[in-house]
């Protein structure tokens, strides 16, 4: 019969799908896990900021455009939509009648799930392990503290909607196809990266055509899938530099000097300006970690069904990536080149690191738990501990180094042929269990946070805003003395989504890295000058131009040479904490009636008042409100 399904392929998926079976079923457990969550979409919209698309696609349609459309974006609010797909597709969707709902259900039930599949394939590719895959990526879950040691951004999948999180699945794919030797795939998860996150995208073009280059030079002629690889892989990058020249051209560019500094300063480039020595233990670990897996898999016979030659090249390539471009390339663009340095950022590339990371750290706690060598427990629990107290620095990176170090001696005594064959023994099915219902729970958690319960009474007084107020308002937002509300100033804020009306956000300092625009700054300066007459840019300017010439190497590194002391930042991060602390104490002690006066001055009509049940608003009329958030007119 035509129709028929070819008994081969037919075999194939039943082969798949058995040796597959365990995390294929703990997919399904995560994905309906999830469920629930779709009845709280505004919530988890609301626990970001206002770059999402319901937002900036109303914005791009001209529907309901807040007086103040995004100052953080400056002029270029219009087009933000068009800078990655993960805005566009909804926005011309929305046009077509799909509700943008549509697709935060999707980010919200898949995109976790989705990711840890990813991590899965991952490492059954490099160890070809059922069960381990399994480990590894509840692990990744689990473990998001290797998100946190100033090796990029942070996970926030279970907490809310970030459209920062949704790269990371093409990107783990990407590493997937790569090791499998699969360019052609290999290059359209690049295509596809480069959509969503244009750096993240052009590091990984980066590494895709330094791989298919090297290994041409080796065999001394193409490989397989090069040229549709480098077709996609190119073609992504060509689209993510129209995509953004379209969404953000430079119509009133600040100084060079002023946007060199954001450059400097902006943490998703720059990793390390937090802390140096701690960022430099997790990169030397990660070298080691990348080196002894290259020497472990060389030194076995080609022959063994476990060992395939191509993971190991690519890991050794990774390895000459890691030392070469993300150490060497990094630093010296980041001193020579500020403008340079954002286009390729290649702190990006650190995050490909991650994933391979998770994968061997899991190697090592798997091996450890099926060891049942003397010494397994100890780590395993002090691991369990602080990841579970959200420890980070230098603490855990040394019990990270501990765990690889006993990993290795684990994975030595282990090391008898079969591994991938090889079944869990109930200490690692059971630690499996334990991090599925670790997932599991963490996603409901946020449903019964108090986070939660502020963003819903926040979605609630926004339409009452959109009803009520008028729409050439614009508002800052204020925190009584003592309120533990999560909204409010230096916080995220997002009031526009569903309010339609302006909002202040003129603490955020660092913005120009990316938008380049003098009406931002404008706010920037304002905001400063009216706390007291602070002149936030002529301050910073001034102590970096010192700062650089007396003491470069503090500037950059956190380094001081005279007395020697690496201190917990960078001078150029602590200049922006020394501005923005001015920002701080004046605002936070200032009653409200203060506040108003302040507000006035910024330009703003309204405030609105993010504060506890208990406490009532005196003096001054509410016009809408409700138990946590309270709206006043400023009086002019």
């Amino acid at each position: 019969m035509p129709n028929e399904t070819d008994p081969v392929t037919q075999g194939e998926q039943k082969a798949f799908l058995k040796q597959h079976r365990i995390f294929l079923g703990i997919f399904v457990i995560l994905v309906l896990i999830r469920l629930p969550l779709l009845w709280h979409i505004p919530e988890y919209l609301l626990l970001n900021q206002d770059y999402n698309p319901t937002h900036l696609g109303q914005i791009f349609w001209g529907e309901e455009w807040p007086r103040l459309d995004d100052h953080e974006v400056g002029e270029n609010a219009r087009y933000l939509a068009w800078t990655n797909i993960y805005y566009l597709i909804p926005t011309l969707a929305y046009k077509l009648g799909v509700p943008f709902n549509f697709w935060y259900g999707l980010h919200l039930l898949l995109g976790m799930p989705l990711l840890l599949l990813c991590q899965y394939f991952l490492a059954y590719v490099l160890f070809r392990n059922p069960g381990q895959a399994c480990f590894a990526a509840l692990n990744f879950h689990f473990a998001k503290w290797i998100f946190e040691l100033n090796f990029g951004y942070t996970l926030v999948f279970d907490y809310s909607i970030y459209q920062g999180d949704i790269p990371h699945i093409p990107a783990a794919a990407f590493l997937v196809f790569l090791i499998r030797g699969n360019l052609a795939l290999a290059g359209l998860c690049s295509l596809v990266l480069s959509l969503l996150n244009p750096t993240y995208g052009v590091n990984a073009w980066i590494i895709l055509m330094s791989w298919m280059v090297w290994r041409w030079w080796r065999r001394g002629y193409a490989p397989e899938g090069m040229i549709p690889a480098g077709l996609l892989a190119g073609a992504g990058v060509l689209g993510a530099y129209v995509l953004v020249t379209l969404a953000t051209p430079i119509k009133a560019p600040v100084p060079q000097e002023v946007r060199d500094f954001c450059i400097l300063t902006y943490f998703h480039f720059t990793p390390h300006i937090f802390a140096f020595k701690y960022w430099v233990l997790t990169a030397s670990l990660f070298g080691l970690l990348l080196g002894a897996w290259c020497i472990d898999r060389w030194r076995r016979p080609p022959g063994e069904v476990d060992n395939p030659r191509e993971p190991a090249r690519v890991m050794g390539f990774f390895l000459f990536i890691f030392l070469f471009y993300y150490l060497g390339v990094y630093f010296l663009l980041y001193v020579a080149s500020p403008s340079v340095f954002i286009l390729f950022s290649p702190s990006k590339s650190g995050l490909f690191l991650v994933f391979l990371a998770n994968a061997y750290f899991s190697l090592a706690l798997y091996n450890l738990l099926g060891s049942y060598l003397p010494y397994s427990l100890l780590p395993i629990s002090v691991y369990a501990y602080l990841v579970y107290r959200d420890q980070t620095g230098m603490l855990v990176a040394a019990v990270l180094g501990l765990i690889w170090v006993l990993g290795i001696v684990a994975l030595i005594a282990k090391k008898s042929p079969g591994f991938e064959f090889r079944p869990m023994v109930w200490s690692q099915a059971g630690a499996v269990a334990l991090l599925l219902l670790y997932s599991c729970g963490v996603t409901l958690a946020q449903l019964y946070s108090p986070r939660m319960t502020h963003a819903a009474q926040l979605y609630d007084v926004e339409l009452k805003i959109k009803e009520s107020i008028p729409k050439d308002a614009i508002f800052v937002p204020y925190n009584p003395p003592g309120s533990t509300n999560t909204f409010g100033p230096f916080r995220g804020h997002p009031l526009r989504t569903f309010s339609r009306r302006g909002v202040l956000i003129y603490w955020s300092l660092l913005r120009n890295a990316y938008f380049n625009s003098q009406e931002r700054m404008a706010h920037e300066v304002r905001a400063y000058r009216e706390a007291g007459g602070i002149d936030v840019w002529g301050n910073m300017l001034a102590k970096a131009r010192k700062s650089r010439e007396e003491e470069p190497l503090r500037y950059y590194l956190g380094i001081r040479t005279n007395p020697f002391q690496i201190e917990k930042t960078s001078y150029n991060w602590e200049i922006v904490l020394q501005e923005k602390k001015k920002l701080k104490d004046y605002i936070y002690p200032v009653n409200l009636e203060d506040y108003l006066d302040y507000g006035r001055r910024l330009g703003a009509t309204h405030v609105l008042i993010c504060k506890d049940p208990a406490r009532k608003v005196e003096n001054y009329p509410v016009l809408v409100g409700n138990d946590y958030f309270s709206v006043i007119e400023i009086p002019k």
